[in-house]
């Protein structure tokens, strides 16, 4: 089901690829404002708040391992906590978390008393199998804290313009000057 480029990725109902999560991850960080120093946000390593945005069974969701306010966080737009799909990779996610942060990291933190949070997040359609990737990528972008309400920012029928949005994004990022003229020059 994934698709193999950018456009196809997030053109309507497209389901979004591994790359381009990671693409956009790299382009919060070059932002004027996205370096951890200045956003206090850090979409791979952090000593405040670890972000693992995470496909499993063709579906993406955000898993947040928030060391400041002591929570295993999990923004899902489809799976609410008790849901069978929650319980499965939450059970394999939290215990990898911390046999590898054990095992590489070898900071004393007491995760044992870490509270489950599953935040009232927008949500996707239920005839909807395909926007997950987007939703994912929106929280990647703007969930800092439990306080947060990502209801203010988006909903489900601002999908289709969030695509757009991203998609030009990504392909104007300042970084991306390998072989534009053959677009802008294009002699069709």
């Amino acid at each position: 089901m994934a698709e193999s480029s950018l456009g196809e990725s997030l053109k309507p109902d497209g389901f979004v690829n591994s790359f381009v999560i990671s693409a956009f991850c790299y382009s919060l960080f070059i932002k004027p404002n996205g370096h951890p120093d200045k956003s206090k946000c850090h979409f791979f390593f952090s000593n405040i708040v670890l972000y693992f945005p995470t496909l499993f069974n063709e579906h993406w969701f955000l898993f947040v391992v928030d060391i400041k306010d002591s929570k295993f966080v999990f923004l899902d737009p489809f799976h609410h906590k008790d849901h069978e799909y929650q319980k499965f990779v939450r059970d394999r996610l939290i215990p990898s978390f911390l046999f590898h942060w054990g095992r590489y990291i070898h900071v004393d933190i007491n995760f044992d008393g870490y509270d489950l949070l599953y935040p009232d997040v927008p949500n996707q359609p239920s005839n909807n199998s395909v926007d997950s990737g987007i939703y994912t990528m929106m929280f990647l972008e703007h969930w800092k804290s439990p306080r947060m309400v990502l209801h203010n920012i988006f909903d489900s029928k601002d999908i289709n313009n969030i695509r757009i949005k991203m998609a030009n994004d990504l392909v104007f990022l300042p970084g991306n000057c390998g072989m534009k003229h053959w677009v802008l020059e294009c002699d069709i």
